[in-house]
C-alpha cells in the first residue's frame, strides 16, 4: 500500500503509486479530528530514461501453465487457446504461468486474450516473491515497469464476493509481452525517490 507522509506544519503532500488504472482510493489517517485533504492535481510520472528498442517475450503456452487443484478440466482448443472450468472459489487462483525471466526496470507491455464465459475471471501479474505486482483486472492489456524483479507470473484468478454455485469457466489464448529495457541512465523516479523531504535516503547536488 502506497503512503505520503506529512508533519504538521506541512501544506502539501505527494503521493507516488503504482496503478493500473480504474478507481483509486485515497484515505487519511490522523490523530486531529479536524483533519481534511484536497486533491489538486492528479499527474503520470515521467520516464525520461532512454529504452532499447522492444523485445517480444517467449512466454510458455496457457496448455503449459498450472491450474488450480480444484479445476475440473483444461482442453487444448486451435490457435493455442485454452478453456478452462475452474472451480467454484470466490477469490481462488485459477490458471498461473511458469516464471517468466524479465530484465529488473524495464518496461513491459503485456497482452492476453481472455475470455470469461462463466463467473468473474480477472487477471494481473505476481511479483517474484509471488505477490501481486500489477493486480488482477478486466483489461486485455496493461504496461508497467518491472522494478526490482527479475521474475514474473501471469495469474488467472475468480474474482466474485462468494463462493459460486457453479464453476467459473474461461478461456484464455498465448501471451504476448513486449519489453523496452533502459540503457542504465538515470530515471526520473530514481531522482525523485533520493530527493524526498523526509530524507530517508542521502541527498546530494540534484536535489534542490
Amino acid at each position: 500500500m502506497a503512503t505520503a507522509s506529512y508533519l504538521g506544519y506541512h501544506d502539501a503532500a505527494h503521493l507516488l503509486v503504482t496503478h493500473s488504472g480504474g478507481p483509486l482510493f485515497i484515505s487519511q489517517f490522523d490523530d486531529n479530528p479536524m483533519a481534511n485533504f484536497e486533491i489538486v492535481s492528479v499527474r503520470p510520472v515521467l520516464n525520461i530514461q532512454k529504452e532499447t528498442n522492444p523485445i517480444l517475450v517467449d512466454i510458455p503456452a496457457p496448455a503449459d501453465w498450472r491450474a488450480s487443484k480444484g479445476h475440473e478440466s483444461l482442453v487444448t482448443m486451435q490457435h493455442g487457446f485454452v478453456r478452462v472450468v475452474g472451480d467454484k472459489t470466490a477469490w481462488g487462483y485459477q490458471l498461473t504461468s511458469p516464471p517468466i525471466d524479465i530484465p529488473k526496470n524495464a518496461n513491459v507491455s503485456l497482452t492476453l486474450p481472455l475470455k470469461v464465459i462463466r463467473n468473474r475471471v480477472q487477471w494481473g501479474v505476481l511479483g517474484e516473491t509471488g505477490h501481486w505486482f500489477v493486480p488482477a483486472g478486466d483489461s486485455l492489456s496493461v504496461k508497467f515497469n518491472t522494478q526490482n524483479n527479475a521474475t514474473i507470473y501471469i495469474n488467472i484468478i475468480n474474482r466474485n464476493e462468494v463462493e459460486t454455485a457453479e464453476r467459473s469457466i474461461f478461456e484464455v489464448g498465448p501471451a504476448t509481452m513486449r519489453i523496452k529495457q533502459s540503457n542504465g541512465e538515470t530515471r526520473y523516479i530514481d531522482l525523485l525517490t533520493r530527493c524526498r523531504p523526509d530524507g530517508r535516503l542521502e541527498k546530494d547536488e540534484t536535489c534542490r
